[in-house]
């Protein structure tokens, strides 16, 4: 009996997503607590993968990358170990933002429309940009190039801390 139930619990974990940012916000939610935890491994998880990426694209314009994906997701893996890098970095303190003590604030989801592809599809660069407190200071973490994959939204471009001086 006690099999079975495990079993069934195992089954159930591996059909369910573990991740569900259905939306900007909770994408948002979600990072901080990653970054406050410094869930470096979570972090991959929420991140665009190279054929993901490729994917997005390709769907706004197939002509774009006709006959250079590999050249693409060469690049894309090289900047995506960049960004990676640069998110540890700000997780762990290297910044010099202590996430320990971070207090969300608010969560901002922008767009900025840049023109339209050869096939006539939107064009647009989407950002996000999370607001916190930490030590009496007040920071924004700011993605660029967020998108929906899959009914998810993940993260993708770059990343940049930025303490806030209102």
């Amino acid at each position: 009996m006690g099999k079975t139930i495990l079993k069934m619990t195992i089954l159930f974990l591996l059909c369910v997503p573990v991740f569900a940012q259905e939306t900007p916000e909770d994408l948002g939610k979600m990072v901080f607590d990653v970054f406050k935890n410094k869930e470096i491994e979570t972090l991959k998880k929420l991140t665009q993968s190279a054929n993901e990426a490729l994917d997005f694209y390709t769907k706004l314009d197939s002509t774009v990358f006709s006959g250079k994906e590999a050249d693409f997701k060469r690049k894309y893996i090289y900047r995506d170990s960049v960004f990676q890098k640069k998110c540890v970095a700000i997780m762990t303190g290297k910044a010099g933002v202590n996430f320990d003590s971070a207090i969300l604030k608010d969560i901002k989801y922008l767009e900025k429309p840049l023109g339209q592809t050869s096939t006539g599809n939107a064009l647009v660069k989407t950002y996000l940009e999370i607001y916190f407190l930490s030590e009496n200071k007040k920071y924004s973490l700011q993605f660029k190039g967020i998108h929906k994959i899959d009914e998810v939204w993940k993260l993708g471009e770059s990343v940049r801390i930025k303490e806030e001086t209102d």
